[in-house]
């Protein structure tokens, strides 16, 4: 079984399931480079030939290339711009000489993560190899969070919607009540309604209680949570004083809605 790892981000990794290609026309490099990483429960993929690693780099991505920047044939900056075109989360670390140091820095720029310089030492190969995993497994742990957040958002927008819904729900029936004519039936819809209207609310209230406990929230979010609640209490003020229509009739104001005196409707009838 391949070893797993825990960073300091709380991300695990399983090394058997990593993809890294080695690139070096220097088949003695290639090979060091596949027995340290071997070494390390890693199962790396060998190139000695630049055209077949950018074949197999651009077919199928890989976590993490460690390529030559000096090769015959395809450069390593050359094989770094091809595959970051097709998959921009593959890490490179770039290999150069004391002379090429520069280039290495120009590769920085061009996307790589790092660069090793020639001679090679264990240690500083799989430091470096750890590092690239890390930055790739957080940038995917970043994203995950950021498609995490937008679905949340578009469940508060639906959210909302529902509320403005129900408002208007609640409005078109306040000024049905006003045509009832009689009390006993006016209570009788207005059973009907609140039994409707709180199994909603009841569902409304859950879904933010989830959200707000399942999610890193944005000050966005919190907000519009903040204003389903307060939506949330209107609508169950607007029912309370329905329920109390028949004993207690009303002229006070409830979300800028007069409510209904139905003893002075029934004289009026």
């Amino acid at each position: 079984m391949g070893s797993k790892r825990s960073d300091t981000t709380g991300i695990k990794h399983d090394k058997e399931l990593v993809r890294i290609a080695i690139v070096d026309d220097n088949e003695d490099i290639v090979e060091l480079l596949g027995e340290v990483l071997q070494s390390a429960d890693y199962s790396p993929d060998l190139f000695t030939n630049s055209k077949d690693a950018m074949l197999a780099s651009t077919s199928m991505e890989y976590d993490i290339v460690i390529t030559d920047l000096e090769m015959p044939e395809i450069t390593g900056i050359e094989l770094l711009t091809r595959v970051k075109e097709i998959f921009p989360l593959t890490q490179f670390i770039m290999i150069t000489g004391y002379a090429s140091v520069k280039s290495a820095a120009d590769a920085m720029h061009r996307g790589a993560v790092s660069y090793l310089t020639k001679p090679l030492t264990s240690s500083q190969v799989i430091a470096h190899v750890e590092k690239a995993l890390e930055n790739r497994l957080l940038i995917l742990e970043n994203q995950r969070l950021i498609y995490e957040l937008s679905t949340t958002n578009k469940e508060l927008e639906t959210k909302l919607r529902e509320l403005n819904h129900l408002n208007d729900l609640l409005r078109k029936t306040q000024e049905n009540l006003v045509k009832a004519e009689r009390q006993a039936a006016v209570g009788e819809v207005v059973v009907s309604l609140n039994h409707s209207i709180n199994n909603s609310i009841s569902g409304i209230k859950a879904a933010s209680r989830y959200i707000r406990n399942s999610a890193n929230l944005t000050s966005e979010c919190i907000e519009a949570l903040e204003e389903i609640d307060e939506e949330c209490s209107e609508i169950e003020a607007v029912m309370q004083r329905l329920k109390t229509l028949r004993s207690t009739p009303t002229a006070e104001y409830v979300d800028g809605i007069k409510m209904i005196d139905l003893e002075a409707e029934k004289v009026n009838v």
